[in-house]
């Protein structure tokens, strides 16, 4: 145990604190779009709190339909920013750290298992430190721009695209902040398994096809939809449940995880 920790210090330190300016880079992104969701309101009198703003944050938009000379369909610049973001932060670290192999890797880890082991638990926390630093912007234009308070408001609800479905204020932010994060963790750990079997560029190609081809179809395995919450059941009788949400990616993570683990165990640790 004393050894994984160790090396999960060395990942954390190497793979999350010195990509700080990712962070702040997601931070004014995530503040730039909850200024836009909030200046309307504000503008018609009203002032969101802090779960009010996250809703219209990660709300997404509507299924695609379409129609016969009808509008071009535009995915939202909101909805690609974020998620595009915050799959970068998987790509480069641990295929950087697997080339380092042959000078380093047997003196740090002295087992491909604790390598891969420490590189999960990594992947675990990065993706959880992505949904806590778009937390700490949404709640930090709140604080500033709007009011106080985590309630849903009966006022807040004619900003909404579509009638909530769901009047649990608590499970609503599960929707948003743990389904968002089991979802972003199995696409994060995606890619990490990606690296150690083709190469960071093909994973992250793969992650966008997912993201972009989730804007068209409300499908359970296209995991783009957790992101929105108009995909969700919170707005759609048909729409993603918390619970199957978070298994599916669950279960998805885990046989990632073992399936990492079996190609690792078949690399070369020096060629």
């Amino acid at each position: 145990m004393g050894k994984l920790i160790h090396c999960l210090r060395y990942d954390l330190r190497e793979g999350t604190v010195k990509m700080w300016p990712l962070y702040v880079l997601e931070a004014v992104f995530v503040a730039i779009i909850a200024v836009n969701e909030l200046i309307p309101m504000k503008m018609q009198g009203f002032l969101p709190n802090v779960s009010e703003l996250s809703v219209k944050v990660f709300e997404g938009f509507e299924k695609y339909e379409y129609v016969e000379g009808g509008k071009v369909f535009q995915i939202p610049m909101k909805y690609l920013l974020f998620t595009l973001l915050a799959g970068i932060f998987a790509v480069y670290y641990p295929r950087r750290e697997w080339r380092l192999r042959g000078n380093m890797y047997l003196s740090r880890y002295r087992s491909k298992n604790l390598w891969w082991l420490s590189k999960c638990l990594w992947c675990a926390i990065q993706s959880f430190c992505v949904y806590l630093v778009a937390y700490a912007a949404i709640f930090a234009v709140a604080a500033c721009m709007g009011t106080g308070g985590f309630a849903i408001r009966e006022e807040f609800l004619p900003f909404l695209k579509a009638p909530l479905l769901i009047s649990d204020d608590v499970l609503i932010m599960c929707y948003i902040w743990i389904l968002g994060y089991v979802t972003l963790l199995a696409l994060s750990q995606f890619l990490v398994l990606c690296q150690m079997c083709l190469s960071p560029v093909a994973g992250y190609v793969v992650y966008i096809a997912v993201i972009t081809a989730s804007a068209y179809y409300v499908k359970w395995f296209m995991m783009g939809n957790n992101f929105m919450l108009l995909r969700t059941a919170v707005f759609r009788q048909d729409g993603i449940e918390l619970i199957f949400g978070i298994v599916f990616c669950g279960i998805l993570w885990g046989i990632e995880v073992l399936a990492g683990n079996i190609i690792i165990r078949k690399k070369d640790v020096l060629g």
